[in-house]
Formats: C-alpha cells, structure tokens, sequence
C-alpha cells in the first residue's frame, strides 16, 4: 500500500464529515472488497486452470495480436454492474499502458506548469458497439490489484476508492475538499451526469480518461484532450466471447464475417436487437446507397457515429502503435460487397471524383478508396467503357516463384468482353458457368476474388489488393471454387488478375503463389481513373 491510497491521504481531515464510506451491501463497495489488492496474474492463472489452458509467459505486444498474456475472463457476479463477466481485450492492456506513461509524464512535470493551465485527459472513442465502456472495468480491476486509490464516476454517482475502502464524493464536494498533490485518477464513463462530469473534468487535480461516443464530445473542453481510438475486435477475440458467452462459434463468426467486428451485434446481449439491426441495415442498403450519400457520411466528423455510418464503416487506427490517427474502412467484406453492387450502376465520373477526393486524404481514407475504385472497375467491364474509350494494350503475366512472393511488373489488359455481357449474383457452388457473363461472388475469408468471367476461353478471376492493405501482408492465392463448375476452360487458361488504378503506379503488393496453383497465371489489370 503507497501512502496516496488512504482516505486521509487524499481528503482534508477539516472536509471528510460529508464523506460517506459505503456498506459492504452496495456494488461499489462489493468490487473493493473482491478485489482490492487481489492479484490478477492469480486470478488469470486460476482462470487459465480452469479452462483447461497452460500458463502463459509474458511477452512483447507487437500491437497486432488480438490475446495478450494479460487477457482472461474477469468474473464480476456483482448486482448493480451489468455485467457477470468481461473479457479483458489486450486493446484495454494497451490503452491502459499509454495513459499510464503519459501520467508518469504530467506527474513528473506538474510542479513546473502553471496551476492555472487546463488539466489534461484522455477521451477514448472508437466504433459503436465494440464495449468501450468495459474498459472502466479492465482499469478499475487493476487500481484494485495495484492498491492504488482512483475515482469512478459511474451513472450518476461519484465513487472514491481507498484503502479503508468506497467513499462515495458528495454532490457539493470542492476543489479543496482534496489534499494537494498527485493527481487522482478520475474514470468516466460517458453516460454519466452531465454537471458531475463537468465539475472533474474542470478540477486542476485530476487526471481524467472519459469514455466518449464521439471524439469531439464537448463536455471536454475544459481539458486539454488527448484522444486515443480503440480498435474493434478481432476474430480470435470473438471466438473467446462465443466460449465464455457459451454461444455456437460458427454462429458468432458468422455475423462476424457479415456484419463487421462489433460484440453488440455478434453476441446478441439485447432481445431482438441483431433482428432491428438487420432490418435497418437492409433498408440502408436498399434505399440509400448513393455516391452522394456515402460522400455525406464519409465526410462528417464523425462518419461512424450514431447514423448509417455506423453500419457500414469501421474506425479503427491507422497504425498498430499510434492511438492516434484513424483509418475509415467499409465494416466487413460483405457489405463493402453490397456497396460496390450499389455503386457500379452509378454515374461514372461521379466515381472517379470521389475516387480522386478521398485519394488525397491517405491515412483516414484509404480502406475507403478501393471501394469506389473497385466499383468503377466492375461498371467499366459492365458496359464496356474501355472498349468504347481506350485502346487495348499489351496484357502480360508476373513471373511467379515457387513458394514465396511473386515480383510485381506491370501490365495492361489485352482481353475485352463484348455486349453479350451480364451481371449475375452466385456462390462458389455453382454448377454451370456461361461465357461473357460476370459472376459476382459472396466475400469470402478464404479467397480474395469479387468476381469472375469466363471470354475468348480464358477465365479471369479478378481482386483488388489496395482493399487488402496488401503493403503490410503478403496475398495468397485462393480459388473460390469448392468444385469445378461446368463451363469453364482448362487450368492453364485461367488467371488471377489484380485490378489496379494507374494513378498508384507503381503499385507494390507481394503475391504468394503457393506450388498446387502454379498453373494459375497472375495478372494486373491496370485501370485509367482519369476523367
């Protein structure tokens, strides 16, 4: 115990009448008394034990893995909280360690600033649904285990926690109801009151981490804020909720793969509430995707805020190791699949504007750009627009390497389809392929292809590798049949072709041609995005 977790040490003896300490009965004081100065690597190990897994050893965090060492289920069962277990994310582990070294930092320094100056905080924000406000609970347990006094402001309520136990803050407290020195750690949720949450976030001794649905929440403005983004979840991570949920993994991988990475859609907490989504969603779908509208949204300050955004973007960072800066891509591949069918009808012109604007802004957009390039290539070959406009030009492979990266050189298309072109929706379990006629195929994890046609006794399976942020990780070729259909040419005749824009040449991305596809030629499929 450090001498700034007793009561007395943080409160001024001549002001603590009004300082009420909790009974055992209340939630508050309930979390205090299970786990103040409880070891979580105990706790974490017992839960390992009882899942049947060995014990893990610490180890760096590349920023990339979704389970840490430092990730178990933390079991609550405490009426009054919500919740009866949380996984704790290594996103939590994350946030929690940059606040930490930036709270080392004003600590160190806070004897030579100016008193007057506005506190600092952090405001965490990120996607909608993806349990922000669970990561209270992630740094709440660790105080707890660290024996380290904090305030939560939960609801309506203002909690301090100490080593004699949970004080509840009365409503009149005051800036000098506190013994000057260290600031106290102050977490805050962003459904709590609003003149509470004013009140902390105007005080001089605190430092404040508030849970934001926006980043541009005003109620901080009082601070200096440093905003941090967390990221959604991943697969692994929902596959450790469908087990501690006891829930069908398939199930949840499912609405996983379709609907993006958010818990409160893929676990279901609520009664009916996937069923509410699914039906907004298909009416979005169905009556708003415009190039207009996606402009509008993508365009606000918030494009996944409460709105359509939020069911078809994802924010996320744009690097592992910078809270930072955001990158906005479309939520998962089957609705960047839905959005690409919207879009290809559109106005072509109007696609290589918003192409070209949303180009110019890389780090926020560029999971955004290969969906409007993705759509303008599939309308173009629709309707035979560089037939039409372009002359055909030499169309030539890149030279694989058994078991590993294939070099990239550059190449035009030499092969045109002709009016006999149509659009047609199927699955990998077609049975029967008719020539000149486009296939648009279900996103998939297992391959990469969007669509395919079979002209001039050639079958051309085409993907986009600027979707695949292909600059970090390695393509691996995959066919998207489960069995041959009939119809299509032999082996030798296919070929995997990589549409890319000619405004990105040269555009650099790694293809591993594993050797059972060594038959299958690859191809780029360069593509003008002038006007």
């Amino acid at each position: 115990m450090g001498p700034k977790s007793t009561f007395s040490s943080i409160v001024d003896s001549l002001e603590s009448h009004s300082w009420l300490l909790l009974p055992l009965s209340s939630p508050h004081a309930r979390f205090h008394d299970n786990f103040w100065g409880k070891s979580m690597e105990d706790e974490r190990n017992a839960w390992r034990q009882s899942e049947g897994l060995p014990p893990l050893d610490d180890e760096a965090d590349d920023g990339e893995v979704d389970i840490l060492p430092g990730c178990y289920a933390l079991k609550i069962g405490i009426p009054g909280f919500g919740y009866t277990s949380i996984w704790l994310r290594a996103e939590y582990i994350r946030i929690f360690n940059v606040c930490e070294e930036y709270f080392a930092e004003i600590t160190g320094r806070q004897a030579k600033k100016d008193s007057s100056r506005r506190p600092p905080s952090f405001v965490i924000s990120g996607q909608p649904g993806i349990g922000k406000t669970l990561w209270l609970y992630y740094a709440a347990r660790r105080f707890a285990a660290e024996r380290r006094a904090f305030i939560w402001v939960h609801g309506n309520g203002c909690y301090l926690y100490t080593e004699q136990g949970v004080y509840r803050v009365p409503n009149n407290w005051r800036d000098n109801d506190f013994v000057p020195g260290v600031p106290i750690w102050t977490l805050i949720d962003s459904t709590s009151g609003e003149d509470t949450l004013r009140a902390f976030t105007a005080s001089q001794i605190y430092f404040v981490v508030c849970l934001a649905s926006s980043t541009r929440d005003r109620r901080m403005k009082h601070t200096i804020p440093f905003r941090l983004t967390m990221n959604p979840w991943g697969r692994d991570e929902m596959k450790q909720a469908a087990r501690l949920y006891e829930l069908p993994e398939d199930a949840v991988l499912e609405k996983y793969d379709r609907l993006g990475p958010i818990p409160r859609i893929c676990i279901d907490f609520i009664p009916y509430q996937l069923e509410d989504y699914e039906h907004t969603l298909n009416k979005i779908l169905k009556y708003h995707i415009t190039p207009s509208t996606l402009e509008s949204i993508l365009t606000e300050p918030e494009p996944t805020a409460d709105g359509i955004g939020q069911y078809l973007f994802l924010l996320a960072r744009a690097e592992v190791d910078n809270m930072l800066r955001c990158v906005v891509t479309p939520i998962s591949p089957y609705i960047e699949a839905a959005l690409v069918s919207a879009l290809r009808e559109a106005d072509f012109k109007e696609l290589v504007r918003l192409y070209h604007r949303f180009k110019v802004w890389p780090d926020l957009y560029r999971g955004v750009v290969p969906l409007f390039f993705a759509a303008l290539v599939q309308g173009a070959l629709a309707s035979n627009f560089f037939t039409r406009g372009f002359d055909p030009m030499e169309f030539g492979p890149i030279a694989p390497t058994k078991n590993g990266p294939s070099s990239t050189r550059w190449f035009y298309r030499q092969q045109f389809v002709d009016s006999r072109v149509t659009r047609r929706t199927t699955n990998v379990g077609l049975d029967e392929v008719q020539p000149d006629r486009f296939y648009s195929l279900e996103p998939s994890t297992k391959h990469g292809v969007q669509f395919f046609i079979v002209s001039e006794g050639n079958l051309y399976l085409y993907q986009f590798p600027s979707g695949t942020d292909a600059n970090r990780h390695p393509i691996s070729l995959a066919l998207p049949f489960t069995s041959t259909p009939e119809g299509l040419p032999p082996r030798s005749n296919w070929r995997m072709v990589f549409a890319v824009p000619e405004s990105e040449i040269p555009f650099e991305f790694t293809v591993l041609h594993p050797p059972q596809l060594d038959d299958i030629g690859v191809y780029t499929d360069v593509f003008s995005t002038n006007y």
